[in-house]
């Protein structure tokens, strides 16, 4: 299997990104929900004014006219920054992950299959003429050349007075650059089955929260006599049923749109990646299915026995297209290897388990959940669990505390609740030494460099 150090660490980097992907998530779902409260207190001041039954319907018609167009601004505006968020995070972890070799590579594949495009553009009399001067003459110039020549950008030096931290950057440029309005509005307003996530909050307003009902439930409440708190009760289910599809379609919406962003940062790099591997969030909430999958590497070209895209789920959308509500999985690219690396067996296997399946790297994601705040750590083991372990070792756990020493994954809760306090400290000890062992390998993989197979 293509597994490596490199894919073992984006998948690591993805893991910890998948938690700040479902914080905000869960703050998309916050902001509609406060959005909706806001038209909610509109609503309970013109009831305590107790205004005439008719005026009372004229009014309330116009305030809950306000719930649609307040839902979907928040929700908008939530998907968009998510969007910029997911691709910018996604390539400066692949930035920072990847040699400047690997790039470099990228870029000369990507020069070389695109060139036409990259360097012509067509004038007014539809006959193509070189660019104007961009990136993509900046990152030749860095390689080195005059003209795209694959063979000779993969023999030729980069220039002396590029730095690798600027060879990175001017690489980086040209594989992931930012989205555009355009592209964000497209990621964000993509139809699933059909439908845009504005069709279907929408649908489920006119459904169950048309202004007209609504308006005629206060107008009718005050000409039956009703007292105000009387008629927000009536009021209230309507709303709550508007305020938690909302909430559904945000929060949802929200890990749909980072997951996207992610993989157009992630298909910068062309054919290199070679497939790409789910992981799913091991908790209590976790779908039984979800869990099963987990690990599970789809093929770009699958060989026997292999997983196709045509299999291959986009979190939060099943492989058919359907939505899996809330579902929180997330993908990783797995990278064509290193030759040097992919030539000595251990050091392949020391990213891969007994199953083939790439290991997330437990280095580098401890390194992350050092530094991450309480939430940020719940989050990625999940509340009961870290709670559990937190009063068995008596102080704040890492990472180690967490995982299996087999296949670094998560412990269950289940049998976190039954191991001894001794069978505790060696599963811990031998997780601790499992990582200075794979800090000794990065150390020595590092120094490869990638060369195209």
């Amino acid at each position: 299997m293509p597994s490596n150090l490199v894919s073992s660490r984006l998948a690591a980097r993805a893991r910890a990104r998948q938690v700040d992907a479902s914080l905000r998530a869960d703050a998309a779902a916050n902001s509609v929900d406060r959005a909706i409260g806001g038209v909610w207190a509109q609503a309970l001041g013109l009831l305590r004014a107790r205004p005439h039954p008719l005026d009372a319907r004229q009014r309330a018609r116009h305030i809950f006219r306000g719930l649609l167009p307040a839902s979907a601004k928040s929700i908008d505006s939530s998907l968009r920054r998510t969007a910029t968020w997911g691709h910018r995070t996604a390539a400066r972890a692949l930035t920072g992950t990847l040699s400047a070799n690997y790039l470099r590579a990228a870029a000369g594949r990507r020069l070389f299959e695109s060139r036409a495009h990259l360097l012509e553009e067509k004038d007014r009399r539809g006959r193509f003429v070189p660019k104007k001067p961009g990136i993509v003459q900046i990152a030749l110039d860095a390689l080195g050349l005059k003209a795209i020549d694959l063979g000779a950008l993969l023999r030729e030096p980069v220039r002396d007075e590029f730095s690798v931290d600027q060879q990175k950057a001017i690489f980086a440029a040209l594989l992931f650059p930012p989205p555009d309005e355009q592209t964000v509005a497209e990621l964000v307003y993509a139809t699933v089955k059909g439908a845009t996530w504005f069709q279907r909050l929408a649908g489920a307003t006119r459904t169950s929260a048309q202004p007209e009902d609504l308006a005629e439930i206060v107008g009718g409440g005050f000409a039956a006599g009703k007292l105000p708190q009387e008629i927000a009760r009536d009021l209230l289910p309507v709303v709550d049923n508007v305020r938690s599809t909302a909430r559904r379609i945000a929060r949802t919406e929200s890990l749909r749109v980072a997951h996207g962003s992610q993989m157009n940062a992630f298909a910068g790099l062309g054919d290199l990646v070679v497939g790409y591997q789910i992981h799913a969030s091991l908790d209590q909430h976790t779908r039984p299915k979800h869990a099963a999958r987990n690990g599970t590497v789809y093929y770009a070209e699958p060989k026997a026995g292999q997983k196709g895209y045509d299999e291959r789920p986009d979190p939060p959308l099943e492989a058919d297209g359907t939505i899996a509500w809330n579902c929180r999985c997330h993908l990783s690219p797995v990278l064509a290897p290193d030759p040097a690396i992919a030539g000595k067996p251990e050091l392949m296997a020391a990213f891969a388990n007994a199953e083939d399946q790439l290991i997330a790297d437990p280095v580098a994601y401890s390194e992350w959940f050092d530094r991450a705040d309480e939430r940020r750590r719940r989050t990625a083991v999940g509340s009961r669990r870290y709670s559990l372990v937190r009063d068995q070792v008596g102080a704040e756990p890492d990472w180690a505390h967490f995982l299996d020493s087999e296949d670094g994954e998560l412990l269950p809760l289940a049998t976190l609740k039954t191991e001894g306090s001794q069978a505790r400290a060696n599963r811990v000890n031998r997780v601790r030494n499992l990582m200075g062992e794979r800090r000794e390998l990065i150390r020595q993989v590092q120094t490869f460099g990638f060369l195209t197979a």
